[in-house]
């Protein structure tokens, strides 16, 4: 669910899911969807209504943090 999402980066997975030998993967047309629709729930947020559970800018500051602690921007 949308007000679920949160940030993921690599080092955060500790393994890949594998079906059949193969790992799974987000359809590129559903990553799409999920991306447009998160989008507008940020963009939402970012003008007052709260769709989403999490502190949205506590995460975005710890995770610009984490960017510029590893030297990825």
């Amino acid at each position: 669910m949308i007000k679920n999402a949160f940030p993921i980066i690599a080092k955060f997975f500790d393994h890949i899911h594998i079906v059949e030998n193969k790992p799974v993967t987000v359809h590129n047309e559903l990553n799409r969807i999920l991306t447009e629709n998160l989008g507008e729930v940020l963009a939402l947020y970012n003008r007052g209504i709260h769709l989403i559970f999490m502190d949205i800018d506590k995460i975005r500051t710890i995770m610009e943090q984490e960017l510029e602690n590893t030297g990825c921007q």
